[in-house]
């Protein structure tokens, strides 16, 4: 089989990865343990329907789910569709796609960007197939379940690809527009990248007029997929924004993310149980010092995002100890599936060999970052796929929140670390340092988990506030 490769063209080697991926979670996923769909992911499935009116006719004014966006469930619907005629279980078409996206997110989409991104970095197919087996190794389970982030990603990723070029053609930048729009409906938090590809966009155009029509063009492309919810949003809820709301329904008085905002001060870590061994569906890890914190303020709710800046305000140290505690724990992915059957003990070696990876990672970030190896354009891509993970920070931490910096962190170890080992190798005193540097990291980081898995929230336990 060796020959065959060898022989192959420039385009199917880079086809191979995706191919390779799309193959392994098909053989993968009917095998995962998994045979229902669960909580967000079977909302998804079910809220589809909402586009049909009796007598199965379509109607796209008839979709009217305040929280979430219209255009992942009209994507699911014809599978939606077929399997409710056909009597076969959601989940196997939610693999199929999930499937497909994977293939596309770990085969294509972060190598291509890497490569317009980066293009002193030197992918091989090893160094591919291996960024497919680390996704796979940490992230596999997540496929079964048509759940947005991934699709969000991989749709914002391929916008980036697109605007990367040195000169994008006018349909490139349209399309990127779109891909935008997509990430942003599918995930509102990456509404937030928009302004660094705003300016992306502008840095990369030579002239004010190139650069009006590119940003006209990108406009175009994000207001054909953000128009129809604008269409919703005003129709429905008599809300003149294109983004996905926050609201349960516009007569309720509670927003949802500021709800959110205030009792994840006293959350680390959240996970979803579905199976018998814990007591409740959500698997909370408290933060003594943000529940302290609750009881102190007299609250768990915030009428507005003002009275919450306001009162976190005035305990700087106490937020941001909380915030970075997050932050390590959206890090620690110890189950590849956003469903937990079951809660295991501490997997210290899964866990030892993800955060020394992450750890690898971002020594070489850090050494490109020293060599003065990033330009405008490229800190700009850097934000855009950075700003949503920073968004999510202050809320109840799960670790598909920090998915992109966890890609970002494993694709610079496998795209570009051979840069790493360059410079290990031009003094050998570098490699004790490195060593001690990367177990050091290891340590903490265990030290901090088995910390978070005592904080583990036990039966009855509340909020305080």
């Amino acid at each position: 089989m060796l020959p065959h490769i060898l022989h192959l063209s420039e385009r199917q080697r880079r086809g191979l990865p995706v191919l390779v991926a799309l193959l392994l979670y098909l053989g993968y996923l009917p095998f995962s343990g998994y045979d229902q769909l669960h909580h967000d992911a079977l909302l998804y499935w079910y809220i589809a329907v909402e586009f049909l009116e009796p007598g199965h006719r379509f109607n796209f004014l008839a979709f009217d789910n305040s929280l979430r966006g219209y255009l992942w469930p009209l994507l699911l619907l014809p599978a939606r569709v077929v399997a409710f005629f056909s009597g076969v279980s959601p989940i196997v078409f939610t693999r199929l796609i999930g499937a497909l996206i994977a293939a596309l997110l770990f085969g294509w989409a972060v190598p291509a960007v890497w490569r317009r991104y980066r293009p002193g970095s030197r992918q091989t197919l090893a160094t591919q197939l291996l960024f497919v087996a680390l996704g796979f190794a940490f992230w596999r389970d997540y496929f079964n379940f048509p759940l947005t982030d991934f699709p969000a990603l991989l749709a914002l990723l391929a916008a980036l690809w697109c605007l990367l070029p040195p000169t994008p053609r006018g349909w490139q930048v349209v399309a990127a527009g779109a891909l935008l729009g997509a990430s942003l409906n599918l995930r509102s938090v990456y509404a937030i990248a928009l302004p660094a590809v705003l300016v992306l966009v502008g840095v990369s155009a030579v002239g004010w007029r190139t650069r009006v029509v590119r940003l006209a063009l990108l406009m175009l492309g994000l207001g054909a997929v953000l128009g129809p919810q604008l269409w919703l949003n005003v129709r429905h809820f008599n809300a003149y924004t294109p983004l996905v709301l926050t609201r349960y329904n516009p007569f309720d008085k509670h927003d949802a993310l500021i709800d959110k905002l205030g009792w994840s001060l006293a959350v680390q870590k959240y996970e979803t149980n579905i199976g018998p061994q814990h007591h409740a569906a959500q698997v909370l890890y408290f933060d003594p010092d943000g529940q302290a914190l609750l009881r102190h303020l007299g609250q768990t709710e915030f009428a507005t995002l003002g009275a919450y800046l306001q009162a976190i305000s005035r305990h700087p140290a106490t937020v941001a100890g909380i915030y970075a505690r997050h932050l390590i724990s959206g890090f620690d992915v110890k189950y590849p599936t956003p469903y937990l059957q079951e809660l295991r003990p501490m997997r210290w070696g899964y866990r030892a060999a993800n955060f020394g990876l992450l750890a690898l990672g971002v020594a070489v970030l850090g050494l490109a970052a020293l060599r003065g190896k990033f330009s405008l354009r490229q800190a700009l891509v850097l934000l855009a796929v950075s700003l949503p993970c920073l968004a999510a920070v202050p809320t109840a931490m799960e670790c598909r929140y920090l998915m992109p910096w966890h890609l970002l962190l494993l694709g610079a170890l496998c795209f570009e670390g051979q840069h790493l080992l360059h410079w290990l190798r031009g003094n050998p005193r570098r490699w004790p340092v490195l060593v001690a540097a990367v177990l050091l990291v290891v340590g903490l980081a265990l030290g901090f988990v088995w910390q978070l898995e005592r904080n583990l929230a036990q039966p009855g336990e509340l909020i305080t506030g």
